[in-house]
């Protein structure tokens, strides 16, 4: 497996919230990707990508100036796409440069996440896990939906014996908040330290390339970074 990973440099026209910036960044890509001819960003499928924030924000939560974040996708086909969205611009962005890279699978002692992860437990009612839930929900969650994410990079439906995380940290006491549509997203960041074995190690992968947990292609949900 691989992924692709591409730099974005931009500068703000407007200064923006931390807690706002990954709605704006999401509609960004999103009228980019529709604008630019992918058709197949309206259906109802995983968008298989993630992004990150706009890097380290002032100390009133603001960004403003010179700014940038990364995505990543395992769809070359969006990451063509996406290298020609280096003459973007909307009233908050002017994007001056878009340098892509391919990352291909190697071994991850530690992922840790840049965004918070979010994890719905009831989808109606669009509840979050928070520490008021049963970890176990938390855990089973995050190891289901990057097989599904698995399944569809691969086309493989590799049986999961074990879970593929040998330890956990949550680094949040309370959860952060994102916005999206004028609703709140409740999320955690966390440090995770893969299994050894090869199916936890692809996994492991998978969550650099597309997300941990939920909400990714809306609000960068589960961004990581790797040991």
């Amino acid at each position: 497996m691989k992924f692709y990973e591409i730099k974005i440099a931009l500068n703000l026209k407007n200064k923006i919230h931390f807690q706002k910036a990954p709605e704006a960044i999401s509609k960004m890509i999103a009228t980019h990707l529709i604008n630019s001819g992918y058709d197949k960003h309206d259906e109802n499928i995983i968008k298989n990508y993630v992004f990150s924030n706009l890097g380290r924000a002032g100390k009133d939560g603001y960004f403003e100036g010179k700014a940038g974040f990364t995505f990543r996708t395992f769809d070359r086909e969006i990451a063509n796409y996406m290298m020609d969205i280096d003459e973007y611009e909307d009233k908050i962005f002017k994007v001056t440069s878009a340098n892509q890279r391919a990352i291909k699978q190697r071994r991850i002692n530690k992922l840790i996440s840049l965004n918070p992860v979010f994890i719905t437990v009831d989808g109606e009612k669009g509840e979050f896990w928070t520490y008021k839930h049963d970890l176990g929900r938390f855990l089973t969650s995050l190891q289901n939906n990057l097989l599904k994410k698995h399944r569809l990079i691969t086309g493989s439906e590799p049986e999961m014996k074990h879970g593929f995380i040998q330890n956990l940290l949550l680094k949040n006491t309370s959860p952060f908040s994102y916005y999206y549509k004028n609703k709140r997203f409740l999320g955690f960041k966390v440090e995770i330290v893969p299994q050894d074995d090869e199916l936890s190690q692809a996994l492991a992968f998978v969550a650099l390339g597309a997300g941990l947990g939920e909400k990714n292609s809306s609000v960068g949900g589960g961004f990581c970074r790797w040991e």
